[in-house]
């Protein structure tokens, strides 16, 4: 964190070379009979790098549970576990806080359907990252309002679907066809257009 210049030292000064961000104690000792001393401490600051969430794009269901923890790893990286200088202070913010709010420690709460953005600041150097985030409206039940059917050869029938709730964010439907002759390997009993 700090290098002492013993080279540079008088009787009652010392030349102190911050190298890295950091916590260092300097410990002066008296000569005479090595009792008597005095300390200080050197806080080494060292300036963000960057920013980034754990999260660049998001969707979710509103069903699926209204939150999700977003994390900000700040830059550069602390790989030591102890104070290493870097002002690791973040602020968080929702670009729209009627579909989605973010607390102090990057907590999210979805509100309601639609996009927003989860923004991430760092305190030093104003790095920014952000997380765009879709909220959706579940499909919860489907249902083919024909019900079962009886055909002959040729017939034709439209099938309509109800899907609900009505305000689902993807309310598409795909169809597929599933007969009961084995040796029909290309649904020749039946076909099925999406239109």
């Amino acid at each position: 964190v700090v290098e002492v210049n013993l080279d540079t030292k008088t009787d009652y000064e010392v030349q102190v070379t911050s190298k890295k961000g950091g916590v260092a104690m300097i410990t002066a000792v008296s000569v005479s009979d090595g009792t008597k001393y005095a300390t200080c401490t050197i806080n080494v600051r060292e300036n963000v790098t960057g920013v980034k969430l754990n999260y660049n794009e998001l969707t979710v269901n509103l069903k699926e549970g209204n939150t999700r923890q977003m994390i900000a790893t700040v830059f550069p990286e602390n790989t030591t576990g102890m104070n290493d200088g870097v002002n690791r202070n973040v602020k968080w913010s929702s670009t729209n806080t009627e579909i989605l709010t973010v607390d102090e420690t990057g907590f999210v709460t979805f509100l309601k359907p639609g996009t927003a953005a989860v923004i991430v600041t760092t305190e030093d150097g104003g790095f920014q990252d952000y997380c765009n985030v879709t909220v959706q409206v579940p499909v919860e039940s489907l249902e083919i309002t024909n019900g079962d059917l009886i055909l002959s050869v040729g017939d034709e029938v439209a099938l309509t679907t109800i899907v609900l709730p009505i305000n689902s964010s993807v309310p598409t439907v795909e169809w597929s066809v599933t007969t009961s002759d084995s040796s029909d390997t290309e649904s020749q009993l039946a076909t099925v257009d999406p239109n």
